[in-house]
């Protein structure tokens, strides 16, 4: 599994680990703080690609995470055969929220796919290596969210 180590106190986080029914498990990490805001992206078999997140990126992604209401974001139903599993984990100021998704759609688990659909744009709009791009367009597949624009 990958290997992104957990933020610093102070900061807020939105990460998802990924277990796709038939590519790579992965993760993403978001991080925001005193040091910087960063995006984490590491795969099972591949290395771990970190990208700075430019301020009005950041502000973005914060604005539509908020709109979710991310610490009451509820479980999803459990999985099944051909798709994926989501484990998610929020980390804003003292507040901590894990839930898990499977191959949430935006009809029927609009906030768990609008989470982890926020996530990953913002990792396709820092990252730059090639094979870490290619990746996560695969994810994008999973979550019925087309690729970004």
């Amino acid at each position: 599994m990958p290997r992104i180590s957990p933020p610093s106190a102070g900061t807020a986080s939105y990460h998802v680990q990924f277990s796709p029914s038939f590519h790579e498990a992965g993760e993403v990490l978001a991080t925001f703080g005193p040091e910087g805001s960063f995006v984490t992206v590491a795969f099972a078999d591949t290395g771990i690609e970190v990208s700075e997140v430019p301020d009005a990126r950041g502000l973005l992604f914060l604005d539509a995470i908020a709109k979710l209401d991310p610490l009451g974001i509820p479980d999803a139903a459990p999985g099944g055969i051909d798709g994926i599993t989501l484990e998610c984990l929020i980390q804003e100021s003292r507040d901590t929220r894990r839930f898990v998704a499977w191959s949430p759609g935006p009809e029927k688990e609009p906030r768990q796919h609008g989470f982890v659909v926020a996530l990953l744009n913002l990792a396709m709009d820092v990252t730059r290596e090639p094979e870490t791009v290619r990746r996560l367009e695969q994810v994008f597949g999973y979550v019925r969210a087309g690729l970004p624009a």
